[in-house]
């Protein structure tokens, strides 16, 4: 694994003097006890003590934090804000300890500054903590590992339901374990105490499971066992393992679920679904959208009582939205009725009201969207995938950044090699003005996957919205050749229009103008966005509010935010400026 990144977190808090500053809840601290300081503030001060020794500018701060208002609002916002952090730190503007203000240029934190992991590393110390690595299909063909992916992940899943075991997330796990790694460098890199690995085979209807699981400081086994089940008794084979790992890390199981919950479906039907999840999310390729439809159909069809396919139906119908495959008012008709269906089968499918509650969003009913997320966050434990949809089509778009970046943050803590959630975690960041910190996620994606298209995208954006366009036009270029979506092409014709290149954009704008690629409004408004020509940018939004394009809030906000245009772009989508 030489060579390979190690993914940890830049930092959980911040520390000088005796105060601490926590990112992730947003609180000021003095000596543990907690300093009363407002949202506005608490964001300035984050700022100023992350780029501690430097000068902020005032404009860097203005695009940060009053990127909605004009400059003199501004001017009287920043002042105030600035007299509350001194106030909440004893601080004084003729005699500073901590912030230093140069007139007419900005501002620079002057304290010594510690940043400190400490939080993940108590959480480490005092919980067990295991990784699942994918387990080994024994067989003729690479096909068939699908069946040991969807072994691994149901005992992840179980394993979750534990209360005080940490369970790293699926992909990161998985990550290793496509890999030539030893325990202990797997532990290391996911911070985990023990590592479970084994293997499958199936033989007609027979299934033989070994399973071991080892403890990555020392290599030494905690526990091994082998099992020879009829196919039927999988699921409760399941269980088995999860309770001897239980009682290997003397981890107390919750309460018994509800049973009528998880009667296990037909497993010609459980194996096309797991199929299907390859296909539409382990191992996404060109055209694996539509195996992965044929799958879930085909799953649907074998056990009409089976609930899952139903709501992965969804994700894949506002999937194809934002790939450019359905029209997005379309899509979301669709994705809705395989989620009503999903919840007719088990109402309480937090992944089924999760997508109803990405539905909503997408149609800008922040109300129905809250009363689906009301019903799908609090059955504990929270899957991965409904906290990162929570955070980017729910806490983002309504403006709570700071909430969706310590979701998401939180999140990848336990999945840092997922690059969807790590890429997203750069809108927040973005959205938050906190660009330099966005840009080291993205390249951190970029690490692991340096042909990952929306890495690319949104790093060429960031890049351009800065003027650094050298860098933008090599991150489009190549975005756009991996994936060339209608929001890629209005991104590269941009930057190749201010780089000199105005026949190559022309040709992009007038293929977006044609109206026959799917998103080509939201193509146009990046377009025009990153020109600055506003009120045009504004007249193709309005185009893309009207077709429901998906993810538009997340894409215009940090184009637009700065325009006279966008109070009235946000009204359209019921939302606050």
């Amino acid at each position: 694994m030489e060579g390979e990144p190690r993914f940890r977190p830049d930092f959980t808090s911040l520390t000088f003097d005796r105060f601490e500053l926590d990112l992730r809840s947003g609180e000021l601290r003095r000596e543990g006890q907690k300093v009363p300081l407002q949202a506005k503030p608490f964001q300035l001060l984050a700022l100023l003590v992350e780029h501690s020794g430097e000068v902020v500018r005032r404009e860097e701060v203005w695009r940060a934090l009053w990127h909605a208002n004009t400059f003199l609002d501004f001017d009287h916002g920043v002042a105030v804000a600035i007299n509350k952090i001194r106030g909440a730190l004893g601080d004084s503007a003729v005699r500073p300890q901590f912030i230093e203000t140069l007139p007419k240029r900005g501002y620079r934190f002057i304290a010594p500054v510690q940043r400190s992991v400490a939080a993940l590393t108590r959480r480490a110390a005092n919980q067990p903590s295991i990784a699942v690595l994918p387990f080994t299909t024994i067989g003729p063909g690479e096909e068939s590992q699908y069946f040991g992916d969807g072994l691994a992940e149901d005992i992840i899943n179980a394993l979750a339901q534990m209360p005080g075991l940490m369970v790293a997330g699926r992909t990161s796990s998985f990550f290793f374990g496509r890999r030539e790694a030893d325990v202990g460098e797997i532990g290391r890199s996911l911070n985990v105490q023990y590592v479970l690995e084994g293997s499958v085979q199936r033989s007609g209807k027979v299934v033989r499971v070994t399973a071991q699981l080892i403890d990555a400081g020392t290599g030494f086994h905690a526990w091994s066992a082998r099992y020879d089940r009829e196919m039927t008794e999988l699921f409760a084979l399941q269980d088995e393992i999860t309770t001897s790992i239980a009682a290997a890390l003397r981890v107390t199981l919750s309460p018994e679920p509800d049973r009528t919950q998880r009667q296990p479906p037909d497993l010609a039907a459980y194996d096309a679904y797991l199929r299907a999840r390859e296909h539409l999310l382990v191992r996404p390729s060109p055209g694996s959208g539509a195996l992965a439809k044929q799958f879930l159909e085909r799953a649907i069809q074998l056990d009409q009582t089976f609930a899952r396919p139903h709501s992965l139906l969804g994700v894949y119908y506002t999937g194809q939205a934002f790939w450019a495959g359905l029209r997005a008012r379309d899509a979301i008709q669709s994705a809705r009725a395989a989620e009503q269906a999903a919840l007719r089968l088990d109402p309480s499918l937090s992944e089924a009201h999760a997508m109803m509650g990405c539905c909503a969003g997408m149609d800008f009913d922040w109300a129905e969207a809250e009363r689906h997320w009301s019903v799908a966050m609090p059955r504990e434990p929270v899957s991965h995938d409904v906290l990162l949809w929570y955070a980017n089509h729910f806490l983002l778009p309504t403006g709570r950044v700071g909430e969706a970046v310590a979701v998401e943050s939180n999140v990848i803590d336990n999945d840092p090699l997922n690059l969807l959630y790590r890429h997203h975690l750069a809108l927040s960041l973005w959205h938050a003005g906190r660009l330099r910190d966005a840009e080291a996620e993205l390249r951190r994606v970029l690490a692991v996957d340096d042909r990952y298209p929306l890495a690319l995208n949104s790093l060429g954006a960031l890049y351009a919205q800065q003027g650094q366009f050298e860098g933008a036009l090599q991150c489009a270029e190549a975005a756009y050749s991996l994936a060339p979506l209608a929001l890629f092409g209005g991104h590269l014709a941009a930057v190749l229009r201010r780089t000199g290149a105005t026949s190559r954009a022309d040709s992009l704008v007038e293929g977006l103008r044609s109206g026959t690629s799917c998103g080509a409004s939201v193509g146009l408004t990046v377009y025009y966005g990153l020109l600055g020509q506003f009120p045009e940018a504004a007249e193709c939004a309005e185009r893309a509010i009207e077709e429901r394009y998906t993810m538009l809030i997340q894409v215009i906000r940090p184009l637009l935010r700065s325009s006279t245009q966008w109070p009235a772009l946000a009204r359209r989508m019921n939302i606050h400026g």
